[in-house]
């Protein structure tokens, strides 16, 4: 045990130094430095100075007035260029080392004139910088005269539109860094991920399942039962990715749907009741000659099944939308490289799996022979998944509601395990402690639902002592909308909040961090937009598009000029401290 703490040290410590010692890429106006001068009575000598390891596309550059009635540009020869081959095997037109051309001039009067110069480049090391444009100010009376020369970047840039962008650490990474580097990367991701709300959910899932087997399961089984799952869950990992690649959609967006999730809160209803012998789940009797014959022939029917298990949890109980996720999806969307991203996402959940694989096959090694405690797991694993239940219902029903099914099941688990009931050993006397506490908070916070509270965690807390941050936030969910409001900003930097009701993150955002009063301070340097996509119809892809945006939650910064602070880009599980700092920073 201490040689593999000692190893996921080493990793970890590894995984951080290497995405401290990443390179930043240096400024695109110290990449691409633009000078214009006279070369004779209506011409005019640019030159592009361009960084060595860099390049500009010759199909991006674009020569044209400003004001055409004032003066007409001439034809422009452009040097001979280089040409190279991308990831994706096409071949490109660049400038490498020194650009050097000539702008012929027509003026019609003598005044004073704009000439755009709009360009991309990249680096050979993989990363893109958005599309630019420099403007030339010219004069003309009785001779030319360059007045100056201003590089304006543009705020707005699509995937489409550039080749490779890597825009934070995980596209850092993904862009410029070896298979091997980036594999063991991502296999450290997704044993972090192990121990957050992406993987715990999935607990008591496959607990229960393994528990469902008839006859004893050996420790060989469960591992092998335990391993299919996690297998399954992998797999789904990298279908999501490759599904996003190629229909331009998020999988796992569409499974967190209200229906879905309603069905498997059914489900999952369904299960517990079983689990508490209400009633047994015995499909018909030609399904278990089925079922025999496989097991018979050793097709391995249980591992079949642990697989789907395993698929069908990622899509749906995982909540998370993390940065190694978002990030590979990027990747996979910019670089068209499907299968490689497809593998990164498969290593992510192996490695967020490999906790779950040993917590999975020691529960059948630690667990003594059949008696009656089985009837006391199963009924715990039927509470926990009613918990499951609940909390896939939290997405998109009222708060209200939510709070009502925790009070009843509290209530319900603090009667079954005996509040009411005479005590007389140690243990019945423990079982009749635990049922008082279950049977008061469920009390408590049944009586908070009744009140109008929503924290679960504080039913009777006075509602209007914590007004919603949101009261006072812009809500739009279509580009008009959007472009709108920002228009009528007056001045401030904008926070845009990606935002859905089936979101169980945006909903913990919503009540918990920005209910923070460092957070709510902090939120009054900014103007707050929430962008809502919780319809999830052709207004939602839109915004998501329009923003390069995967799934909710993700916050997007905008500077006072128009410009989104990529770094400052947070996804997933927020904390209030990381987006005090950004909100400070920016």
């Amino acid at each position: 045990m201490n040689i593999i703490n000692k190893t996921l040290c080493l990793i970890t410590i590894f995984l951080t130094t290497t995405l401290l010692a990443y390179a930043e890429p240096l400024p695109q106006h110290e990449v691409f430095k633009i000078n214009a001068a006279v070369h004779d009575l209506n011409t005019l000598s640019v030159n592009f100075a361009i960084h060595q390891g860099y390049y500009l596309y010759k199909n991006k550059l674009t020569i044209n007035a400003q004001n055409p009635h004032f003066l007409t540009l001439g034809e422009i020869k452009l040097p001979k260029y280089a040409t190279i081959v991308d990831k994706q095997g096409q071949k490109k037109p660049v400038f490498k080392n020194d650009l050097n051309f000539f702008i012929p001039i027509l003026p019609e009067a003598a005044g004073e004139g704009e000439i755009a110069v709009n360009y991309q480049g990249c680096s050979f090391e993989g990363y893109c910088y958005p599309p630019a444009k420099a403007i030339i100010n010219v004069q003309f009376d009785n001779k030319l005269t360059p007045i100056n020369v201003q590089v304006e970047d543009n705020p707005l840039i699509k995937a489409s539109d550039t080749e490779l962008s890597a825009t934070g650490p995980i596209e850092e990474l993904l862009f410029n860094h070896s298979v091997s580097i980036i594999l063991l990367s991502f296999f450290s991701f997704g044993l972090m991920l192990a121990f957050t709300p992406c993987v715990l959910p999935m607990i008591p899932v496959i607990s229960s399942f393994i528990l469902s087997q008839r006859g004893s399961v050996s420790t060989s089984k469960a591992f092998f039962i335990s391993l299919s799952y996690v297998l399954g869950l992998a797999v789904t990992y990298a279908a999501i990715g490759i599904c996003f690649a190629l229909l331009g959609s998020n999988l796992q967006v569409a499974f967190q749907s209200p229906i879905t999730q309603s069905l498997l809160a059914l489900l999952f209803v369904v299960l517990a009741l079983s689990m508490f012998e209400v009633y047994e789940l015995r499909p018909p009797s030609h399904w278990q000659t089925w079922f025999t014959q496989i097991a018979q022939k050793n097709i391995g029917g249980a591992y079949w099944s642990s697989a789907i298990l395993g698929s069908l949890s990622t899509l749906i109980l995982s909540p998370c939308v993390t940065p190694p996720l978002v990030g590979t999806l990027a990747f996979i969307a910019q670089s068209k490289q499907v299968f490689l991203g497809g593998l990164y996402l498969f290593v992510l959940g192996i490695g967020s799996g490999i906790p779950l694989l040993l917590i999975s096959t020691s529960f059948a090694h630690i667990l003594p022979k059949a008696g009656l405690w089985m009837y006391k797991v199963k009924a715990l694993i039927g509470i926990l998944l009613l918990i499951l239940a609940i909390q896939l219902l939290s997405a998109f029903i009222a708060e209200s509601a939510y709070m009502a099914l925790w009070a009843c099941l509290l209530i319900t688990t603090g009667v079954f395990i005996g509040v009411f009931t005479p005590a007389f050993s140690l243990v019945e006397k423990f079982n009749q402690s635990l049922g008082i506490i279950c049977f008061l908070a469920g009390v408590l916070i049944f009586i908070g639902a009744a009140m109008g509270n929503t924290d679960l965690l504080k039913p009777l807390a006075l509602s209007f002592n914590a007004p919603n941050t949101r009261s006072a936030t812009l809500s739009v969910d279509s580009l008009s909308q959007l472009g709108k409001a920002m228009q009528n900003n007056k001045g401030k930097p904008i926070l845009l909040d990606f935002y859905a009701e089936w979101c169980t993150d945006c909903k913990y955002i919503d009540n918990f961090t920005l209910q923070e009063p460092e957070v709510k301070a902090a939120l009054q340097r900014v103007q707050m937009i929430r962008v809502d996509i919780t319809k999830n119809n052709q207004d939602s892809q839109e915004l998501l598009k329009a923003y390069n945006v995967i799934a909710p939650p993700t916050f997007i910064f905008i500077h006072q000029d128009g410009k989104e602070q990529k770094d400052f880009r947070l996804t997933g599980d927020i904390k209030a401290t990381t987006l005090i700092h950004e909100l400070k920073t920016i």
